[in-house]
């Protein structure tokens, strides 16, 4: 589907560049049409006409060899492309150019040849420059610039021989009407070489700056049309790494969602009774917590992973393997775990990944109404059951897990006792940074007061409820970051 979807992009492409060359070719071919019909008909009626009459030509040597090849390249030009033309084409581009290139030679040879043997001399050198005027611009147009050049210097060459012939000092005598109020000027040869010869180089100013401006589009369209497919490649490759993108967001969510523990698991700790949630976002953070008993004792890890995307739910898939291997010991020390915990994330992934995601990480123990806590991660809210609110800490319990190699001399604990109705909430920073439109973040404080408001509901509720309250502070705001919300409760 992708590929078809490419084809059917470079097909719209190619049909634009074809519909965009198309009307400058036919400009060209067009104006060669009528350039080969206007020369040779007249020429060849004229021709007819003098050998019907006079049963001979002035020139034969010229007019049975040099007038028939003019007529035979100008009519065949003109018939080919007009056909071509009817057709809805242009042409074969090769034959196209080449009976340009054979019309404009033959017909500036025919001038040549004509004028030169012309016993009317003067006639000639005015028929020479006059038509040279126009070959000049329209050769131009129908080749190039250059061609245009060649032409007019041709052309000049041939006019300064006219006049030599003529004589420099030969005049044109202009003679006025009757009642004229004043006598005509008399022009000699240098003078109108002079005169043609700027109006020559008039127009060869003008094909150099106008002549070539239908080859400059041809040449500009092919290249408008690559840059057009070019951001059309790029637009592609944006897509597809979106969709690479999202596709491991995806990934990175199930990897998530996953190894959650299950409500079961939930209800079979020893005389707690938590409620738990995560609320995946657009753009996944990696979050983790996790919940494992073992005997009478309850194990909790909450964490963050740096950055987002794929390798982040790698990293937290390898936290949660590694916090249920090390719980295997048969007395787990929570300094030790996280100890070793660093130490396999810092080789797996500055070594394995080639990265430097590192993450948040607390781990607490429960028993007998006694939390212990090791690990920097957020704040931990503790509600009691009078109403009592406390906020601690753990920003001085460790550093950053796979920030380096050995950060044993980092590990702290706290240690909380919960009495019977006690509630302790752990989140992550999803919750608290989320943002409404006026770009204010939702905050601990604002965290803890709705956590203290709700503290007479389950932890089941309290966290879907917190959940509603962050989610309507940031009305239509999209989430950017996962929201972890833990509750437990002593019972």
């Amino acid at each position: 589907m992708k590929e078809q979807s490419t084809m059917r992009g470079a097909n719209l492409l190619s049909d634009a560049e074809a519909m965009l060359v198309a009307p400058a070719k036919n400009v060209k071919i067009r104006l060669l049409i009528i350039f080969n019909f206007i020369i040779s008909l007249p020429v060849l009626v004229f021709n007819a006409l003098t050998l019907v009459k006079f049963g001979n030509f002035a020139n034969p040597a010229r007019d049975w060899y040099l007038y028939p090849a003019l007529h035979l390249i100008m009519l065949s030009s003109g018939i080919y492309n007009l056909r071509q033309q009817i057709k809805g084409t242009s042409g074969n581009p090769t034959i196209v150019r080449l009976s340009t290139w054979a019309t404009v030679l033959i017909l500036q040879l025919v001038s040549i040849v004509t004028v030169q043997a012309n016993s009317n001399l003067p006639l000639s050198f005015l028929w020479d420059v006059s038509i040279s005027l126009v070959l000049i611009y329209l050769t131009a147009v129908m080749l190039n610039r250059w061609a245009a050049l060649v032409y007019a210097t041709v052309a000049f060459l041939n006019m300064l021989f006219l006049a030599s012939r003529l004589g420099f000092g030969f005049e044109y005598v202009l003679q006025a009407p009757a009642g004229f109020p004043f006598q005509l000027p008399t022009k000699g040869v240098l003078q109108f070489v002079i005169l043609w010869g700027l109006l020559m180089s008039i127009s060869v100013l003008v094909a150099f700056s106008e002549g070539g401006v239908i080859g400059k589009i041809l040449k500009a369209i092919p290249q408008v049309v690559n840059k057009i497919r070019d951001a059309g490649d790029a637009q592609r490759k944006l897509e597809m790494e979106n969709m690479r993108m999202g596709a491991e967001l995806q990934v990175a969510q199930k990897l998530q969602m996953m190894v959650l523990p299950r409500a079961k698991e939930l209800k079979a700790c020893t005389g707690l009774d938590i409620g738990a949630l995560m609320q995946p976002a657009s753009e996944v953070g990696g979050d983790y917590y996790d919940v494992l008993t073992k005997d009478a004792r309850t194990y909790i890890g909450i964490g963050d992973v740096t950055d987002h995307g794929l390798a982040s739910g790698v990293v937290m898939l390898m936290v949660q393997s590694a916090f249920r291997i090390l719980l295997e010991d048969p007395e787990p020390s929570l300094g030790t775990a996280l100890e070793r915990l660093n130490s396999l994330l810092y080789k797996n992934i500055q070594g394995r990944l080639q990265d430097t995601r590192n993450m948040t990480l607390s781990l607490l123990r429960h028993e007998n109404g006694r939390i212990d806590i090791c690990g920097q991660h957020e704040k931990v809210v503790l509600v009691r059951q009078d109403g009592t609110l406390e906020v601690h800490d753990t920003a001085n319990l460790g550093i950053y897990v796979g920030l380096m190699e050995d950060i044993s001399y980092t590990i702290n604990s706290l240690s909380l006792t919960l009495n019977r109705g006690d509630q302790i909430l752990l989140f992550t920073d999803g919750a608290t940074e989320a943002e409404n439109a006026s770009k204010e973040q939702f905050s601990e404080k604002r965290l803890a007061t709705a956590f203290k408001k709700y503290a007479h509901q389950s932890p089941q509720e309290i966290v879907e409820s917190l959940k509603a309250e962050i989610l309507a502070w940031q009305g239509d705001v999209p989430l950017l970051d996962d929201i972890t919300l833990v509750v437990v409760r002593r019972t």
